[in-house]
């Protein structure tokens, strides 16, 4: 792997070298392996930094109020900052530790719930590459490769080698998990506050 990954391009070239494919200048160029990656990359960025509350893909926001909830039950809606990938946690207000359960996210950009303004996420967002953790690039590059086998004309043995790669034991995203447990230890959960609790 190389010392330092700055492009998206580049996690790309190292997905498609191991399925021989050409390597890609950009992925705007109309050639199969541009076209290709280009259709598949973005989801299957998403669904990794999905797969864990990575540190480095994690950040916190005030939501914005949305004029009106669209569904009768809940009182209060916000709109969901445009980077949004995943909800790691919701709170009123800012109290620490104070994480509420309820709530429901419709159309992939609102959130309902019954708490008043102010609220407040903690979420996951598509992060620079440059940000990225090499564990991280690991696993994104296998599921690139398990998600482009198929059709980059691979027979299904190779989708069923990075599938277990990547989820078997000592696979890509467990070993990614234990080694993002070891640098970035996460505190110990505290069960919501009467307060949190009475304003849902």
């Amino acid at each position: 792997m190389p010392r330092e990954i700055q492009t998206e391009v580049q996690i790309a070239n190292m997905a498609l070298r191991i399925l021989q494919s050409s390597p890609i200048g950009s992925f705007t160029e109309e050639t199969l392996p541009a076209q290709t990656v280009r259709m598949y990359y973005d989801v299957v960025l998403r669904r990794c930094i999905g797969a864990h509350p990575w540190a480095f893909s994690a950040k916190e926001s005030e939501l914005q109020q949305f004029p009106q909830s669209p569904i009768p039950r809940w009182k209060y809606a916000y709109h969901l900052p445009t980077d949004f990938v995943k909800l790691i946690w919701l709170r009123a207000g800012q109290e620490s530790g104070a994480n509420i359960q309820n709530y429901e996210i419709v159309s992939g950009d609102i959130l309902l719930t019954q708490i008043r303004p102010p609220a407040f996420i903690r979420y996951q967002y598509e992060a620079p590459v440059p940000l990225y953790p090499h564990y991280f690039i690991e696993f994104l590059v296998c599921s690139l490769v398990e998600e482009l086998a198929a059709v980059f004309g691979h027979n299904l043995n190779t989708q069923a080698v990075y599938h277990q790669r990547i989820y078997g034991s000592y696979g890509a995203l467990g070993l990614a998990i234990r080694e993002e447990r070891r640098q970035n230890p996460q505190p110990i959960q505290r069960r919501p506050s009467r307060l949190a609790l009475a304003r849902e």
